[in-house]
């Protein structure tokens, strides 16, 4: 069985499910754009000159598959990733990233032999790819990591219609784009054979949408191996909350921060990590307790995570949230939503809580809870970790394995 594989980033959930096919034999080869490749001139020329090149590149190593069975198309991808540190607004990227994704999606289409039995590939950036595998009678993979393009779109609408100084340029122009993208997504599901969702949440956005919902398959994402903790982690007095990930209206942030009038009288401080999109002066005028700490790797992030006493993830929605499985793995107890796909893995009062989403109160009223119940909070720790060793990374691929495998036996 050879599976073609394509997706443009090389994201830890993608490199896992590519891993998940090589496991079992099935990866013939797996195409993306810009990835580490030590072997490359190119690459380590570029990286003594340039420390976005190089900080970019240590983001995309790849050691889930051998790279001999990696194959890449970086240039277009590396421009999008200079326009991003340039392009304050977004709509220029937005531009180069629909450009590169079109480009991308013809290449990958031009590799589909018929040596190969099925493609694999991934939501907005397979539509050629899908119809070259459907014309050579391939079975067809495909994979949605978000919910339901319009479902999503009418939830931040409504957003906009309550705080209208979220309306910003860029929200508008990818508006204007929705129906053409919508387009493009429904005519990928279509060509499909068999469709992967991370979430329950996800599938079930779908509900509407007039699609065919029974090829759907649902395969939670996995936890990262379980991370050594500080064993000598106490409470302290003052309540550190943790942010992790784009500060944005989909992921809640202005709920977050409505929430901090009602924490007044409360010792904390609330570190953000991620990329802000929203200013916190627009919806607070006290900001001293709020730390904004920018962008930062991944193994930054998780060094830091076990300090904190929670993670905050007030999410309006996502598919998953891996988020959410990285701080289990730490010990790290988890506040989300109903509207966070890892919702499912969190027991309330046990590893952490879920609460109403678009709620500014229910926010406040957990922190409230959590900083006068300390203890109930510090013993969540280990709770927090023995509910990732249930669902790992081994048992997400085990999974996605036999609904492949099942599927490609009852075409």
């Amino acid at each position: 069985m050879k599976i073609l594989f394509s997706h443009p980033g090389v994201g830890i959930f993608t490199l896992q499910a590519a891993k998940a096919l090589h496991e079992i034999n099935c990866l013939d080869t797996y195409l993306t754009t810009f990835y580490l490749n030590p072997e490359s001139i190119i690459q380590n020329t570029i990286s003594k000159f340039g420390s976005i090149i190089k900080n970019n590149l240590s983001r995309r190593e790849i050691s889930e598959i051998p790279l001999n069975l990696v194959k890449g198309m970086p240039y277009y991808e590396i421009l999008r990733v200079l326009s991003s540190r340039l392009d304050k607004k977004g709509v220029i990227t937005d531009r180069i990233y629909d450009f590169s994704i079109n480009k991308f999606d013809n290449w990958v289409a031009k590799q589909i032999t018929y040596n190969h039995d099925a493609v694999y590939c991934y939501e907005y950036n397979s539509l050629n790819t899908l119809r070259a595998a459907k014309e050579k009678g391939l079975f067809t993979i495909y994979e949605i990591p978000s919910p339901e393009h319009n479902y999503v779109h009418n939830l931040l609408k409504d957003e906009i219609d309550k705080y209208p100084e979220l309306n910003t340029e860029y929200y508008r122009y990818t508006s204007s784009l929705l129906e053409s993208r919508t387009l493009k997504r429904h005519k990928e599901f279509e060509l499909a054979d068999l469709v992967l969702v991370n979430s329950n949440f996800t599938k079930n956005s779908f509900e509407n949408s007039g699609l065919d919902t029974s090829k759907i398959k649902v395969v939670p994402l996995g936890c990262p191996e379980l991370q050594s903790v500080n064993d000598d982690f106490v409470c302290s007095n003052k309540l550190r909350i943790l942010w992790a990930g784009t500060f944005s209206i989909r992921k809640g942030g202005h709920y977050l921060l409505k929430s901090l009038d009602n924490l007044k009288n409360i010792d904390y401080k609330l570190d953000i990590f991620g990329k802000v999109e929203l200013n916190p002066t627009d919806f607070v005028s006290d900001i001293n307790k709020i730390n904004l700490k920018g962008s930062v790797s991944r193994n930054e992030l998780l060094q830091n995570m076990e300090q904190y006493d929670f993670l905050i993830f007030p999410t309006l929605c996502d598919g998953f949230g891996m988020v959410i499985t990285e701080a289990l793995s730490l010990g790290l107890p988890v506040i989300t939503t109903d509207k966070a796909g890892a919702s499912d893995l969190i027991e309330d009062g046990i590893n952490g809580f879920v609460i109403t989403s678009h709620s500014s109160d229910s926010i406040s009223n957990i922190i409230l809870w959590c900083n006068e119940h300390r203890d109930e909070l510090f013993k969540m720790r280990l709770n927090a970790r023995e509910s990732a060793k249930k669902w790992q990374w081994n048992h997400y691929r085990n999974k996605l394995q036999q609904t492949i495998l099942s599927s490609l036996e009852n075409r």
